[in-house]
């Protein structure tokens, strides 16, 4: 068993479910993310925009002292462009979905989710209101009253399992914690490559 699997095994303390999933099922099947919305906006845009303005502030006093503003241009401006385009693409892989394709429809694919997570001794939670959401969670990361955990999405849906992951309490850092939806998608695909057939599409060969 990985590092990984060892890290993204289910909490005691039960799922704590996205009140806007259910409303958003359709958008997500339709596009393969979260839609934008002010939930969804990181603490990282505070960070961005505080940033932004600090070396405008920077620039100006840089401009007023000094009458040749080529380091300016050649090297601040760069790098503040960078770290807001830096800011934006992270912000978006948290809400991308992975798409993993089956032979099987939602059904199925609903059964080949729970047998594989359970075969990785991972401790799933199912949603009582979507049966086709699945949720695992990671251990707490770091300590306090509000810990840091991984949470990691599965949808079954016609012909494709959609994979997501993202951390919620999660302060900004430089360098963020890597997510595990990547490393899973691959599990999965092998999986489906070593124990399941298509003589038939409507039997998952477990």
């Amino acid at each position: 068993m990985t590092t990984i699997m060892k890290q993204l095994q289910g909490n005691n303390t039960g799922p704590q479910w996205n009140s806007t999933l259910l409303h958003d099922l359709v958008f997500i099947r339709q596009h393969l993310r979260y839609p934008f919305s002010k939930k969804t906006l990181p603490k990282t845009f505070i960070v961005a925009f505080l940033l932004i303005i600090g070396v405008r502030m920077m620039g100006f006093v840089f401009l007023a002292a000094h009458s040749n503003n080529l380091f300016f241009k050649l090297f601040i401006i760069p790098l503040l462009i960078a770290v807001i385009i830096g800011t934006f693409y992270q912000y978006y892989r948290t809400l991308q979905f992975r798409c993993i394709t089956t032979p099987f429809f939602a059904h199925e694919n609903r059964k080949l989710i729970e047998v594989f997570l359970r075969s990785q001794q991972l401790m799933l939670y199912q949603h009582p209101d979507a049966p086709e959401v699945f949720q695992i969670a990671s251990r707490a990361i770091g300590g306090g009253k509000n810990p840091q955990r991984e949470i990691m999405i599965f949808i079954a849906d016609d012909k494709r399992v959609l994979i997501n992951s993202h951390f919620v309490n999660q302060k900004y850092t430089i360098t963020p914690a890597s997510r595990n939806a990547g490393k899973m998608a691959n599990r999965l695909q092998e999986y489906i490559k070593i124990h399941c057939t298509t003589p038939r599409q409507d039997v998952v060969h477990l």
